[in-house]
């Protein structure tokens, strides 16, 4: 989707999590993985690109949990 690969991959973490959030009611499942050797093989059909955690400024309820479970590591 986003035209990016990878060499390896190791799994991290299922999570899961239910908040209310912007006026609505959200339930978010995450399988998180560590990757090795990334690399971009082409345009896909989806956008991505790796920023600094702490330049993000509002995170939806999620990727809070996420990011935490990551910088716990």
């Amino acid at each position: 989707e986003t035209g990016l690969s990878y060499k390896q991959s190791r799994w991290h973490a299922n999570l899961s999590h239910a908040a209310d959030w912007n006026g609505g009611r959200f339930h978010h499942i995450g399988l998180i993985y560590w990757i090795e050797e990334l690399s971009e093989q082409g345009k896909g059909e989806d956008e991505a690109e790796w920023v600094p955690l702490s330049s993000l400024k509002k995170l939806t309820p999620f990727a809070s949990i996420v990011c935490e479970n990551i910088r716990a590591v």
